[in-house]
Order: C-alpha cells, then sequence, then structure tokens
C-alpha cells in the first residue's frame, strides 16, 4: 500500500479451500442404522416418512415397530434397503471393509450379558457438519478462526515458556495477556462466514464425502518381546469431506481496521481496543503466522508417520511437492496451509511445548490397516485468486481418483430417485382408488341399511320383530369358545320374546311362535340352542303358543 493511500476501513477477501486430506468437523449429529441403509458401496441417508412402501411393507413395519427389538427393527431396514435408498436426500462413498461389516453384522447379538440383555453393534456414525436444509457438508467459520487465532498465539509467544508454567488454571490468563480479553481481543477484527461448498458443476465432486474408519496408532515404534506393540485405542467411523476435490469451498471475510486519527471518544481504550501489536495488519499478515505455524507440523508430523510407514507415500510425495512449488505463495501470504476439525492432533490445536500426544489418529479404508493411511485435517486457503492454481489442480487430477465412484453414485442416484418417484405416484393413486372403493362402499352400505330401515318401519310390531331377529340369527357369527358373545346375543332374543309374550296378543304371538320354531332355530344356527340355551327358548315357545 502507498505511503499516502487511505487504509480502507474494512477488508474484504474471498477465500476457497481445498482440502488436502480428509476432513472431519463434527456437528454432534450421527447417521443411525434407521436412517440410513449401506448399498453397493454407498451410504444411502433417507426419511423413512418419505419411503414409498406397499400396505404390505407399512403394516410389516408397524407390527416390527411395536416388538420394540432394536435388532429386528434393524434388520428390517436392511431388508427393504433398496426401498429405502430410492428415496435418498443423500448419498455417501463408504470403504468396502465398512459396507461388509454392515451386511455381516448389522441386527444380529454380538454377545449376551450375564442379565440377559443383548448386546450389538450400534453402527452409528459421525456425520460432518451440514447444511440442514440441503444435507451439504460445509466448513463452519469459527472452526478456520480457531485455527488462525493458535497461529497469532504462537507467535506471540514467541516459543518461550519457560518463564511461565502454563496449565489448565492459567491457560486463559496466559491466553488473554497475548491476545487480549474478550472485548480487546485482536481477531475480533476478523469476520469470517463459513465455507460453503460452492458452484452446480464442483457440486458432484465437492460433495463426495466418504465413510472412513479413524484409527488409533502409536508415534513412536514400540517394540516388546520382539513384537511391535500397536495402539490399543477405540476405532470410530467418521463421514469425512474428501480430499482432492479443487476449490470445494469458498468463504468471504472482512477485517476491520480501527482507524482513530480522528481520535473519537473511547472509554477506557486500553480495555475495550486490541493493542496495536495484535491488531492485524492485513489477512495476508495472518497467513504467514498460519505458515510457519503449520509447515513445521506438517513435516514433523508426517516425517513420523513416514518412518512408522503409517502414511500413503504417493500422497505425502505429492503434497510436498505442491507445498515446495506454492512455497513463493505461502511466503507471500497469498496461500495458507491449515489444519481443522477432528483428530488434527493436540500439537496442531496449541502453541509448541503445551501438548504432546503419543499416538495419532489417521482414516483408514478397514479398521486393522497399518499401512496407505492419510492424517486427518489438512488443507489449503487460497485468498483472493486471480487465476487458477495449476499447481493444486494437477495435485487434485493426481488424488481425485477415489471420487469417481460418489459421482457415479450420485448420478445412479438420481435415476433411481426418479422411478422411486413414479412408483410413489402409482401407490399414492392405487391408495385413493382403493379409498374411493371403500368409501363407494359405505356408502351403498348406507343406503342398504336407510332401505331396510324404512322397510321395517313400513311393517306391524310382529313383523318387525320377526323380520329383524330372522337377520340378525342370520348375521351372528356362532363360535362355541366365545361365551361372552353367545351370553349377550342369546339373552337380547330373550328379552324381546319375553316381552313379546308379555305385550303382543294371541294371534302374534302364534306368527312369532310359527315363525321361530325350535326345528328353523336349530337349522339358522346348528349348534347355538343347546343345553340351558335349549331348555329356556324350548320354554318362551311354549308361553307363545299359549302352552
Amino acid at each position: 500500500m502507498e505511503r499516502n493511500m487511505p487504509q480502507a476501513f474494512l477488508q474484504h477477501y474471498q477465500l476457497f479451500l481445498t482440502p488436502l486430506s480428509p476432513l472431519h468437523l463434527g456437528s454432534g449429529e450421527d447417521y443411525e442404522p434407521t436412517n440410513y441403509v449401506i448399498e453397493d458401496g454407498a451410504l444411502y441417508a433417507f426419511d423413512p416418512s418419505q419411503a414409498a412402501l406397499t400396505p404390505l411393507q407399512r403394516n410389516e413395519l408397524l407390527e416390527t415397530a411395536k416388538r420394540g427389538d432394536i435388532f429386528a427393527i434393524q434388520r428390517y431396514f436392511k431388508k427393504h434397503g433398496s426401498v429405502f435408498a430410492d428415496c435418498a436426500h443423500n448419498v455417501v462413498g463408504v470403504s468396502r471393509a465398512l459396507a461388509d461389516n454392515y451386511q455381516e453384522k448389522l441386527g444380529q447379538v454380538a454377545n449376551r450379558e450375564r442379565s440377559g440383555n443383548k448386546v450389538g453393534n450400534n453402527f452409528t456414525i459421525e456425520r460432518t457438519a451440514i447444511n440442514p436444509h440441503n444435507h451439504r457438508p460445509y466448513i463452519p467459520g469459527s472452526a478456520f478462526k480457531g485455527c488462525l487465532r493458535t497461529a497469532v498465539l504462537e507467535r506471540l509467544s514467541d516459543g518461550n515458556l519457560s518463564r511461565e508454567r502454563i496449565d489448565q488454571r492459567n491457560a486463559i490468563r496466559y491466553e488473554s495477556n497475548l491476545l487480549g480479553s474478550f472485548a480487546s481481543d485482536g481477531l475480533r477484527l476478523l469476520k469470517t462466514a463459513d465455507f460453503m461448498p460452492q458452484g452446480l458443476v464442483a457440486t458432484q465432486i465437492q460433495y463426495a464425502t466418504q465413510i472412513q474408519y479413524a484409527t488409533n496408532h502409536k508415534k513412536q515404534k514400540v517394540v516388546k518381546d520382539g513384537q511391535v506393540v500397536r495402539a490399543k485405542g477405540v476405532t470410530g467411523r467418521r463421514e469425512t469431506i474428501q480430499h482432492g476435490q479443487y476449490r470445494a469451498f469458498v468463504a468471504d471475510c472482512t477485517l476491520q481496521q480501527l482507524l482513530l486519527a480522528h481520535k473519537p471518544h473511547i472509554k477506557q481504550p486500553d480495555k475495550s481496543l486490541p493493542r496495536k501489536p495484535v491488531q492485524p495488519k492485513s489477512l495476508q499478515q495472518l497467513a504467514l503466522d498460519a505458515n510457519r505455524y503449520h509447515i513445521l507440523r506438517f513435516e514433523a508430523e508426517n516425517k513420523i508417520l513416514a518412518d512408522q510407514e503409517l502414511v500413503d507415500p504417493a500422497w505425502l510425495q505429492h503434497t510436498r511437492m505442491l507445498l515446495a512449488e506454492l512455497m513463493p505463495q505461502l511466503n507471500r501470504g497469498n496461500i495458507m496451509l491449515v489444519r481443522l476439525g477432528k483428530h488434527g492432533g493436540a500439537e496442531s490445536k496449541t502453541i509448541s511445548g503445551l501438548a504432546q500426544t503419543k499416538t495419532v489418529w489417521l482414516a483408514a479404508q478397514a479398521a486393522g490397516e497399518t499401512h496407505g493411511l492419510l492424517p486427518f485435517g489438512w488443507a489449503l486457503i487460497e485468498i483472493d485468486p486471480q487465476s487458477e492454481n495449476n499447481a493444486l489442480q494437477d495435485w487434485c487430477r493426481q488424488n481425485s481418483s477415489h471420487l469417481h465412484d460418489i459421482q457415479a453414485i450420485q448420478s445412479k442416484l438420481a435415476g433411481r430417485k426418479q422411478a422411486a418417484a413414479a412408483k410413489a405416484a402409482a401407490l399414492r393413486a392405487e391408495a385413493e382408488a382403493a379409498e374411493q372403493a371403500r368409501i363407494a362402499e359405505a356408502q351403498a352400505e348406507q343406503a342398504a341399511a336407510a332401505q331396510r330401515a324404512a322397510e321395517l318401519e313400513a311393517m306391524n310390531p310382529t313383523e318387525r320383530l320377526i323380520a329383524d331377529w330372522e337377520e340378525r340369527l342370520q348375521q351372528f357369527d356362532f363360535d362355541s369358545r366365545n361365551d361372552v358373545a353367545n351370553s349377550a346375543f342369546f339373552n337380547q332374543m330373550k328379552t324381546a320374546f319375553e316381552q313379546a309374550v308379555k305385550e303382543f296378543d294371541d294371534n302374534s304371538k302364534q306368527q312369532i311362535a310359527a315363525a321361530f320354531s325350535f326345528k328353523k332355530l336349530e337349522v339358522i344356527k346348528r349348534g347355538f340352542f343347546v343345553g340351558k340355551r335349549e331348555k329356556e327358548i324350548k320354554a318362551i315357545l311354549r308361553q307363545l303358543r299359549g302352552e
């Protein structure tokens, strides 16, 4: 900037992020086996309510859910995986080992506790941060800003921690002494948005994420009794944003400059304004801090990983060559090397000398892999690039073969969703037709009932009683095992006939007795009028006949 040119109050920057290794930025959300299935080497995430289930499949789901058996529920979704995959809102690549593990062990009991409880794999998978509206991954701006903050602290501490012992109790005070308090923190002048996936063409590549194992390994080779001792930490399942996607994310950020030449009135400026040494002059200055901090750590960690033969040698060679080719831009602060997200290592999250870990988390295709692995979290961020970055494009071409399968799966999913939409429309039409038939049948039954009621109303009381009980006897579903229903029906009939004995004239009684002679009753409802019911109905019939 020329000496006499007025300085802008706000400096705007556009940032492009290219992942150099798998990134996982947890959101606290997981993939559960009831909202995803794994088929054809891909995880299909879906909303169960959107699946086009047939009535048979829907009833099976309801019956399975009523049983409350989590293993049976898991097996149901696996059994009807294609139906749910067709309505997926997101598709994610999975390693072959994880897909095999899912097919072999989902819904199976791994062991039984002494209490009888069944224990199995829950197959929960940690998701990376996503936009809930379009299910696409993003990188929170706070992760980027935190990364820069650590780099600035490293510069301000000057690598000298011997004068003061720092631990958890005084770390916040030490940080405030270097960067300022909440009000006077120099990094509060930097405002950065979230890194969002960009471009329609790039989305077919950018949104490719892959589920990988996160495996735990010892940094230094430990040999005991002639055998190499491996780390015994747990292995996790993570959704990671894949490397090799050129300028996959874009974000805007703004750096504020405190222009105080006009000497505004500020109450307690020492406490409310950042000190001059911690005010960033430009984003390039912060980028230089980030590069000084991260390049050393990249080399130190990968030297250990290479010595242990853990890291993918081709990836490491390509990445070292890329950084060497980009070193002039890194030294000018036009590009910054950063490390973001989970499993980046404690040494990359704090200043030198405060953290020394003995193990490292690496991305793997299978839980037991010990070679050809990748570290988590490395990325390059370009600041206001004016042209394409040929070196970075070449690196992405060399390291993007794993993305091709995801593109094919996504294209295939588009076709499946079209077919599923047509199937759902057919099922809806079928359901609507069934509903219309049900309504028509109900209306017909209602009309018949009304007509029958009118016919009964037109009869005299004797004819109405005879017609009513002839119909009831025909419709009653006799079951010799259902004593409650049988007794209730017989008592209703007996009450009606006893009332006729009391209220009807002799001629009417004779008509009723003739219409329901015991022989006729035996034929109409065979086996019903036996025992006590036979005695009682015969007694009433005798009264109707006047005997």
